[in-house]
């Protein structure tokens, strides 16, 4: 790259290591503009870094000219067109290339850290692969804009490194005429109504997670114009695709198939030459124009998410389970996101219902079972900071919203719990039965109703009365031997807290020994497996039990031997918390009786998580994944890898 005091640009430049960039800040307006069928994109980013990192990186490809790019404080602005620095044209790129913008240090504010402010000015031009602009017939003047997969908008628009650069917040902006509106999948709304600005209405969409690389995805249109109560969008090349992908996923999906065809049935417009593009756009007509929290507002299936074979359906599952209905303002993240998309399965299976009758409501159930707990057990990407231990506890906070967002349905809760593990569906009741044991029986704590629901006569095809959802509770809280055995649970549990080790000033050894001799035959010989899971829960939410507590407790109560697997799974995952390293042989007992994901998963994660202040949990960890690997499943495989890989768990440390 040719020295310069100024900024330039390099289409061929050799990548080498940069320093690293964090965009801190990142909002982008899209201005569409249907009568030319071209969108205007600006893009402001505030980079920060330890230092000042001499070059920020740019993708350019097929679909997006950058036409502007200022760095505040400098002098520096580029104008050019794309071809400017490929003399072949468009198609003389292969995806999508780096681009080098040079910024000098005088670019860079210093402080604590180092920060700049990067605009960029992008345009999609008319005939761009990077969207589908669709015309209303004679009859019909409705318009539409929607984005296409191939582009890789994310890459293209957002500046990087020579990784992508870590993002965990951003803005989107849409501005359209005023009789449109704009939606974008995965976005939280951030105002109701939208902004009137110049003729054109703004529609400002939140993203709360790190962006993939191809996942920008929005439509625009004169949607009130559509007839019906459910209307059908998609972009489709070749016709066959859709027949394929509804074939690989049974016939669970086939009355969308069939909706699909309905409305396509005419549109024989060619694809462009980069290969078939499938976006399919679910979107209740009825609830369009009223936007804001709770309401449905879009499902997408990217093409290259769809790959040939079993990959379809996990696909699919990953599409629904991952939040393209936007659903709630207390989902900052996307561990939160996840712990909502119950409610959003629920929600789509009323629209599916409402669109395509009775036959259709369940969307084949147990599809959306498996990717939801799939799911729930899943460490977020951006970290541990988030205890991936307790959906069940997740979901008991989250009560009240849900409540809010569909009105209270008790059918929604035992929907809810359906969706759960048996282990956690137990813990569930267990933590409603001491919230509530005390305070009249309300609708919050219908999923007490669960464990009964699933052995009654009524089918799943049905949802069960209020009437008989209230009787069940009952059932529940009725017995006062079941309020004995929570007391006396909380009272042993109290009492731990209480100790303190004799290393420490004010400890007394005769108290521990005490305690352990008037509870230890009690607890091993007479509680229930129930009682013994709701004590080892209710240590794992304690701030207040030392580390040689633990080990008396394992040792006293017989959890580091227990026979019951779910037993000794939330053991080990105190023991890690608990930092007892020398505990490894009771993690590689449990980790022999049981070879499912939801067993594996808390425990590897809680390595994980204690690994990020203690290495050590790093190489305990990688040591027992060798152990363990060759005799799990392929999937078993690829779920605790991910946990590992994103946990810094894999490799040299």
């Amino acid at each position: 790259m040719p020295e310069s005091t100024g900024g330039q640009t390099s289409a061929l430049s050799p990548p080498h290591v940069l320093e690293p960039v964090t965009v801190e800040k990142c909002a982008l307006t899209f201005i569409l503009d249907f009568e030319a069928h071209s969108l205007s994109a600006h893009c402001v980013l505030v980079l920060v870094g330890e230092e000042a990192a001499p070059e920020i990186c740019l993708h350019i490809n097929e679909c997006l000219q950058i036409l502007d790019v200022h760095v505040e404080g400098t002098d520096l602005r580029l104008d050019f067109i794309l071809d400017k620095y490929l003399p072949a044209g468009f198609a003389a790129l292969e995806g999508s290339q780096m681009m080098r913008v040079l910024v000098p240090p005088e670019a860079w504010q210093s402080g604590q850290l180092y920060s700049t402010r990067l605009q960029v000015k992008y345009r999609v031009l008319p005939g761009s692969t990077a969207l589908i602009w669709m015309d209303g017939s004679d009859d019909d003047d409705a318009q539409i804009a929607m984005t296409q997969d191939q582009p890789g908008w994310a890459s293209a628009l957002f500046p990087c490194m020579d990784e992508q650069a870590v993002r965990s917040s951003y803005l989107l902006r849409l501005w359209v005429p005023e009789n449109m509106m704009a939606i974008a999948a995965g976005g939280r709304l951030e105002e109701e109504p939208p902004v009137r600005m110049n003729g054109h209405l703004e529609y400002a969409y939140r993203f709360d997670w790190k962006m993939p690389a191809r996942s920008l995805t929005f439509i625009a249109g004169s949607f009130g114009q559509i007839s019906g109560r459910f209307s059908t969008f998609f972009g489709l090349t070749p016709l066959g695709s859709i027949q394929k992908a509804a074939e690989e996923i049974e016939d669970s999906l086939q009355p969308l198939h069939d909706a699909l065809m309905h409305v396509f049935k005419d549109d024989d417009k060619a694809g462009h030459a980069g290969g078939p593009v499938l976006q399919v756009v679910l979107l209740p007509a009825h609830v369009c124009p009223q936007g804001g929290r709770g309401v449905l507002r879009l499902l997408i299936l990217p093409m290259y998410m769809l790959s040939a074979g079993k990959a379809m359906w996990y696909a699919v599952e990953l599409c629904l389970v991952k939040a393209w209905l936007g659903v709630s303002d207390c989902a900052v993240s996307w561990r939160d996101r996840w712990l909502c998309s119950g409610l959003e399965l629920y929600v789509l299976q009323h629209v599916m219902r409402d669109a395509h009758g009775d036959a259709a409501s369940m969307l084949h159930l147990s599809f959306l079972w498996r990717g939801f707990c799939r799911a729930a057990q899943q460490l977020p990407e951006h970290g541990a900071e988030s205890r991936p231990r307790c959906a069940a506890r997740a979901w008991e906070k989250r009560l009240g919203e849900l409540q809010e967002l569909v009105g209270g349905d008790l059918a929604m809760y035992l929907w809810l719990g359906q969706s759960l593990p048996p282990e956690e569906n137990e813990a569930l009741v267990r933590r409603l039965r001491r919230k509530c044991r005390e305070a009249p029986i309300s609708e919050e704590v219908a999923l007490a109703a669960l464990k009964a629901h699933s052995e009654s006569p009524v089918g799943l095809t049905e949802w069960p009365p209020d009437d008989w959802c209230a009787e069940q509770l009952r059932k529940q809280l009725r017995a006062a031997s079941s309020l004995a055995e929570v007391r006396e649970v909380e009272k042993v549990a109290s009492a731990w807290e209480d100790i303190i080790p004799v290393e420490v000033v004010g400890g007394l050894e005769n108290k521990l020994n005490k305690l352990i001799i008037r509870t230890a035959i009690h607890v091993k010989v007479k509680w229930t497996v129930l009682q013994q899971l709701f004590f080892l829960d209710l240590l794992q939410d304690s701030t207040s039990i030392y580390r040689e507590s633990v080990v008396h407790i394992g040792n006293a109560y017989g959890f580091n031997a227990s026979s019951n697997a779910d037993v000794l799974r939330r053991w080990c995952v105190i023991l890690i918390k608990h930092n007892c390293q020398d505990h490894v042989g009771v993690l590689e007992t449990c980790l022999e009786l049981q070879c499912e994901v939801a067993h594996f998963s808390s425990i590897f994660a809680a390595m994980v998580e204690r690994a990020q202040s203690v290495t050590r949990w790093k190489f305990i960890a990688q040591s027992l994944w060798n152990s363990i690997q060759p005799r799990i499943h392929p999937r078993v495989q690829s779920h605790i890898f991910r946990i590992l890989d994103i946990g810094g768990c894999i490799g040299c440390f």
